[in-house]
């Protein structure tokens, strides 16, 4: 949320600024220029969410010139918990958004307030079970080690299906406490290298935890040879 109060986060308008695009219209309504405010709450598109939201509240009155000055209402007048279901909201939004530029699979507005609910309850549910060891189990394998508090860790891998010509990519995301923070897992038709599609999903993990907001990361791949050319900047 720092991030977003700081104006951080890659809108159409912060890209324009930075000179990365050439124009900054929001590309879910195609009308106004996508600054941080527009993109999280006041784009037209998203008046399902507000709308589905905001029934028992007081609603969100006056002109915010940006996204620091519009916070000011719901962290003075929402309780902890409505503050809560209010930021995992607008993170829903903001990964909703990422994912339809993606051509990915986007959930309907209207069931973004739910879906925030249900998230919450999941989360709170599996703060209260046993995090994953840290250490070696019976066999001798190795099992998951943690980030430094503070970050978190990504781990990625890539299968392919000879046969049918598919790659499969599956993605975790941890924080220190070992708990699961997002997960992703996508197949599609391919016939790549062993090599390719380990680095497609070592990019596709690094574009995920950006676009969900985790971060600061560390990533972890057992594909040695990749890892090895990206850490010296060359390949074959």
């Amino acid at each position: 949320m720092w991030r977003t109060c700081l104006n951080w986060i890659p809108t159409m308008s912060n890209l324009f600024i930075r000179k990365i695009l050439v124009d900054d219209i929001c590309p879910s309504c195609g009308k106004w220029g996508e600054s941080t405010i527009h993109a999280l709450w006041d784009c037209k598109n998203l008046k399902a969410a507000r709308s589905s939201w905001l029934p028992d509240k007081v609603a969100f009155k006056g002109l915010y010139f940006c996204f620091l000055n519009f916070i000011i209402y719901p962290v003075s007048s929402l309780n902890s918990e409505e503050f809560e279901l209010f930021c995992t909201i607008l993170w829903r939004v903001w990964c909703n958004r990422n994912a339809g530029l993606h051509g990915e699979q986007t959930l309907d507005t209207t069931d973004m307030v739910e879906w925030a609910h249900n998230f919450l309850v999941e989360y709170k549910s599996s703060r209260l079970g046993t995090p994953l060891s840290h250490h070696t189990n019976e066999n001798g394998h190795v099992k998951w080690f943690p980030p430094c508090p503070g970050f978190f860790k990504i781990n990625c891998d890539a299968a392919i299906d000879t046969t049918k010509l598919r790659v499969g990519i599956g993605i975790f995301i941890r924080d220190s406490n070992g708990f699961v923070m997002a997960s992703s897992s996508q197949v599609f038709d391919a016939s790549f290298s062993a090599q390719v599609a380990e680095a497609m999903a070592i990019l596709m993990a690094i574009v995920f935890s950006n676009d969900c907001g985790l971060y600061p990361c560390v990533l972890k791949s057992d594909a040695e040879v990749v890892v090895n050319w990206i850490k010296k900047g060359s390949h074959p």
